[in-house]
């Protein structure tokens, strides 16, 4: 599994599938699964806060999650809408079968406009996750390709990592991440080192 992770984003424009990039809605769409096989990963990571005074905090299971089988308040479609329009980045098409987050314990999910420009945020499902081979090569991967990321620690801890070129060429304005908490990293691919190490 560590060994794909390398290639599961290309960073461009469309998804990586089978070595090839395909424009995004190309590839037959997933779901979390069915019956007691459904990914609930997200069930977990994600904060709600409801109009109806529902709080949960992020890194805490969902009161009305049953673990691998789904909602037991809502049905599919009467799920609240932060529930049915979330899609991480699986569920759009990237990386294999044996990515799917509640088997790698990281959810993976790009996002753009934010004040870090266009962002790869990896959750952590479960404690350590973020320390495992997968989620380090996939991190590292994503900083080789000039891709800012933000990793979100069980724990509360949140790591913003800004590829150094962005930081030297002063792209990204930290100040706005920073208010929020959020600890930056200015990050160094270690394919980078490895591949400039070749060529002194």
């Amino acid at each position: 599994m560590f060994d794909k992770a390398v290639n599961i984003y290309t960073l461009t424009a469309g998804v990586q599938q089978g070595g090839q990039t395909m424009p995004e809605g190309s590839l037959p769409a997933r779901t979390c699964g069915s019956g007691t096989s459904r990914c609930t990963a997200c069930c977990k990571t994600h904060p709600l806060d409801f109009d109806d005074g529902f709080v949960k905090k992020p890194a805490t299971w969902c009161p009305s999650c049953k673990k691998g089988g789904g909602c037991v308040v809502y049905g599919e479609d009467t799920r609240p809408p932060v529930c049915i329009t979330f899609r991480c980045d699986w569920l759009k098409g990237v990386g294999g079968t044996e990515d799917r987050p509640d088997q790698t314990k990281v959810i993976l999910e790009s996002q753009t406009d934010t004040p870090g420009g266009d962002v790869l945020v990896m959750w952590e499902v479960a404690e350590g996750a973020l320390q495992h081979p997968y989620a380090i090569t996939v991190l590292d991967n994503a900083i080789a390709k000039g891709k800012a990321v933000l990793a979100i620690y069980c724990n509360g801890s949140r790591i913003f990592y800004l590829p150094k070129g962005l930081a030297d060429a002063g792209l990204v304005d930290c100040d706005p991440i920073a208010a929020l908490g959020i600890r930056v990293e200015i990050a160094i691919s270690l394919q980078a080192v490895c591949a400039a190490s070749t060529h002194v």
